[in-house]
């Protein structure tokens, strides 16, 4: 059984030969584990193929170093153990909305990789994409505690 077909039984829960595999490391992990996390990957391959898309937002250039995304999330990460967070919402204060300039969503992130990834797996694997949902982005904007506000409030600048 190839992996496509094992994620899709898995999915359909028509019995895979085994559960599929999905690997996603922090870069912390390299560093703490190296050649052993190598041969470990090495010996239990993954079943997915991530789509070549990448945005540029959790992980940034530098550990301490804040970074500012597409949409002016800056997002910070303490250690390469840990995804960044965002430290500066661009929508922290709702006075900030009227000027605030939403990014053009087909042009937010790197597609460079896709097509030949694509191209490169014809149906053997999986392919995935990862990106954020609505509500991921809008605590990322206002905040999560200000989002959470927002909603109960029912705060017309939210909807």
């Amino acid at each position: 059984m190839d992996s496509r077909e094992r994620v899709f039984r898995a999915l359909e829960r028509t019995g895979p030969d085994r559960l599929p595999i999905f690997q996603q490391l922090l870069p912390g992990a390299h560093l703490t584990y190296g050649e052993k996390l190598d041969d470990l990957l090495a010996r239990y391959p993954s079943d997915f193929s991530d789509a070549g898309y990448y945005g540029d937002s959790e992980y940034g250039p530098a550990v301490g170093m804040g970074h500012a995304d597409a949409w002016g999330a800056v997002w910070t990460r303490v250690s390469d153990d840990y995804k960044g967070l965002v430290t500066v919402h661009p929508l922290a204060d709702w006075s900030a909305l009227e000027a605030y300039r939403f990014p053009d969503a087909t042009r937010v992130g790197d597609f460079s990789r896709v097509i030949e990834t694509v191209k490169t797996n014809p149906g053997r694997k999986y392919l995935l994409v990862d990106g954020d949902t609505l509500f991921q982005r809008m605590f990322y904007l206002r905040g999560f505690e200000n989002l959470l506000v927002d909603l109960t409030e029912r705060c017309p600048e939210v909807f």
